[in-house]
């Protein structure tokens, strides 16, 4: 019967060095840091745009896209005719709510609340078309960051992470 006094490490090819730990340590957080660049929201210094802004740019195009549909629509009422000109005016207190139940109220009863609910429509369509936007907006933001700095922190922390768990392994060579 032989008899091995130094205990081999199993099947595996194991060459003693604990380089392989760190190097996947440093890969996984480098992935890690890579990720982090979209997962972390943005700071306050990379918000250019409020959300006022985004809300009066989607109510503009919101407005205008109606508009063109009711100018190209066959169905013309006096509800869609009495929006399209509101919003080909030039006036400024044009969308006040004072103007919108004064334009409402001449309307008559039925073509009134027709027009509430073509506005009602349009903010809607503008809510809907403000978060796209701001969802957009994010991501572009987010994919303008430098990759290199996240990956650069990610690879350092899973270094360490390699090196640290290469220190208090608990398990011992005989």
């Amino acid at each position: 019967m032989a008899v091995d006094a130094v205990q081999k490490y199993g099947n595996h090819n194991y060459n003693g060095s604990y380089l392989p730990n760190v190097v996947k340590a440093t890969a996984i957080g480098a992935a890690a840091g890579y990720i982090g660049k979209y997962a972390i929201p943005l700071a306050e210094i990379e918000k250019v745009f409020e959300d006022n802004d985004l809300r009066r740019a989607a109510r503009s195009k919101s407005n205008e896209l109606h508009a063109d549909k009711f100018e190209k629509s066959s169905n013309k009422t006096p509800a869609r005719e009495a929006f399209i000109k509101l919003v080909k005016g030039k006036d400024k207190t044009r969308f006040s709510n004072e103007n919108l139940e004064k334009i409402a109220k001449n309307l008559g009863s039925e073509d009134g609340i027709n027009f509430k609910n073509i506005i009602s429509e349009v903010n809607q369509h503008a809510d809907d078309l403000k978060s796209d936007l701001k969802l957009g907006y994010k991501f572009i933001q987010k994919h303008k960051r430098p990759a290199g700095i996240f990956m650069g922190i990610g690879a350092s922390l899973g270094f360490l992470t390699g090196v640290f768990y290469n220190v208090f392994k608990t398990d011992v060579r005989a």
